[in-house]
């Protein structure tokens, strides 16, 4: 039942056998004798005989659905089609693949045409008899769809619907396919232009013995995987039964009615007559086929002449289009930049976050500034919160992330402690701080923030300090720093800094720090909010009273 399939299964492989028929006869056309010659034909000839098989039983599908007395065949058939829509939009597809499917639906609409002309010529020599109504003989698909409906448009309504769906289908096909793989519609003139092409020069590799054989149609046909003798094979042998349908249908008359009816006037003509009308038919066929083939090669001709012109024109249209789009994606990539929270140095990387582990203690300042480009909107800004009773974090970074992320950490995890009575450990707290830190990534606005948590464990009596930056990276250290002041720190924090290092000596260690800030940052840190983390809790101290 699958006569709509997208392409024929055996169609690529009959134009490839023609190819090499033809390429094998045009080699060296002066040394095949006219039995060799006759032999080639015949041997490349099986297929042919395949094909004309196979078509017939492609014709057989359609008929079987068209007339059958349930409508279940045909909207089977009608189905088939709309599949072909799933089975390709949601598909990458290049400029090449759209060509051949293109050339695949060419060589299927002209096939069902021909099929579906076959079907009505004898559903009409058969059933042009019967009465048309719901009570009669005629399959259901053929009840007119209106009551002033004559017989022909009575058989032509199931015709229409299946040949109306299959170009629907076609449509939505390739408005999907150019949609979604950005493909431009001016390249169905590029494929004309590449038939037209083939039609007017032919094969230009050619010698001119070589293109004596060959009719430059052949090479579209082959082009688009056109299999022309088959189908003519299958109209010749279909057309001999319609005659013979009517012969017999004409024998079954009776005598008189037989008398008044055209055919029989036109059977009883004299030999004379029929070599005349059959000449004439001839002359007129071969006139019309003259006529059209004219006029495809007088398009084909047009076309060609205007495709450097053309081509030159889509070029420069789609490198305008080109520089355009990478205008507008440098633009957009400029205020990405521009906006990107990260990148703004003045907001988060001019901030100054420090912390120093010692004996029994984690001593940490941040700077007191709000800043908003190079202004300092406010000099009092705690930047830390207490997460419990012995961990504290310290934050830096966009100043809307900063604040929500602050308080989300900060209520999760004191309300972990009222659940279940325990507080977290700093290295838990930290853990949960960098999963949570590292899932916003995952978000469409992720958090900016660069954090430190220090705190003191009651269980293992030992201080910690870890350092996170806003991609979620994660490390205990003894000493860290965010911002630009780090660069300034870290030689003084890696210098005087030891692991049983005294309250006291913190306090001389954090200070050296903040003037060597003082004296060579170029941004004023006009106030620093120190803080130590014991077994004791969370405190404040001031290092006002420290003498220099």
């Amino acid at each position: 039942m699958n006569s709509e399939s997208t392409t024929p299964s055996n169609a690529p492989f009959l134009a490839l056998w023609n190819h090499f028929k033809d390429e094998l006869l045009a080699s060296d056309a002066e040394s095949f004798e006219d039995l060799k010659r006759e032999r080639v034909i015949n041997f490349f000839g099986i297929p042919w005989a395949i094909e004309k098989s196979t078509l017939g039983d492609k014709k057989s599908a359609p008929n079987a659905a068209i007339n059958s007395y349930s409508n279940a065949l045909l909207t089977l058939l009608l189905s088939n089609q709309f599949i072909e829509i799933k089975g390709s939009v949601f598909k990458r597809f290049e400029k090449e693949n759209l060509f051949q499917l293109s050339c695949s639906d060419i060589v299927e609409r002209f096939q069902l045409a021909l099929f579906l002309t076959v079907i009505t010529a004898r559903n009409l020599i058969e059933l042009s008899g019967s009465p048309i109504s719901p009570f009669s003989i005629l399959p259901t698909s053929f009840i007119p769809l209106f009551p002033a409906m004559t017989t022909v448009e009575t058989l032509l309504t199931p015709v229409i619907i299946v040949f109306a769906s299959e170009l629907i289908v076609d449509w939505l096909k390739h408005a999907f396919i150019t949609k979604f793989n950005q493909i431009r519609p001016s390249i169905y003139d590029r494929y004309i232009d590449i038939l037209s092409r083939d039609l007017v020069v032919g094969n230009e590799q050619k010698s001119e013995n070589q293109k004596k054989f060959t009719d430059p149609s052949l090479l579209v046909s082959r082009r688009i995987g056109f299999a022309a003798l088959p189908l003519a094979c299958l109209t010749i042998r279909v057309s001999s039964q319609t005659m013979t349908m009517i012969s017999d249908s004409i024998q079954e008359m009776d005598s008189e009615e037989r008398s008044n009816l055209p055919f029989t006037i036109v059977f009883t003509q004299p030999s004379g007559v029929w070599i005349f009308c059959g000449f004439a038919a001839f002359v007129i066929l071969t006139f019309i086929k003259l006529l059209v083939g004219i006029n495809i090669l007088g398009f084909a001709n047009r076309r060609y002449a205007s495709m450097e012109r053309r081509e030159a024109e889509e070029l420069a249209r789609a490198e305008e289009l080109d520089a355009k789009v990478a205008k507008e994606k440098e633009n957009q990539l400029s205020n990405e930049i521009l906006d990107d929270p990260r990148d703004n140095v003045l907001d988060q990387e001019m901030e100054f976050l420090i912390g120093i582990t010692g004996k029994d203690f984690v001593l940490t300042a941040a700077d007191t500034s709000a800043a908003r480009s190079i202004t300092v909107m406010k000099s009092t800004e705690d930047k830390s919160c207490d997460l419990n009773k012995h961990n504290i974090m310290l934050y830096s970074g966009e100043s809307g992330d900063t604040v929500n992320f602050a308080e989300y950490i900060q209520r999760n995890v004191r309300l972990y402690g009222i659940r279940n009575g325990i507080e977290l450990t700093p290295k838990a707290a930290a853990t949960f701080t960098r999963k949570e830190l590292a899932t916003s990534l995952r978000s469409r606005h992720p958090y900016t923030v660069f954090l430190l948590i220090a705190g003191y464990d009651i269980t293992t009596s030992k201080p910690h300090l870890y350092w996170i930056d806003y991609l979620g990276s994660s490390i205990e250290v003894p000493f860290a720093a965010h911002g630009y002041g780090a660069y300034y720190c870290m030689s003084i924090l890696d210098r005087y800094h030891h692991p049983d290092l005294t309250l006291d000596e913190a306090k001389v260690l954090i200070k050296k720090c903040i003037d060597e800030l003082k004296s060579r940052f170029v941004f004023n840190l006009l106030d620093f909010k120190i803080k130590v983390t014991d077994q004791d809790g969370i405190r404040e101290i001031d290092l006002k009273d420290m003498k220099d």
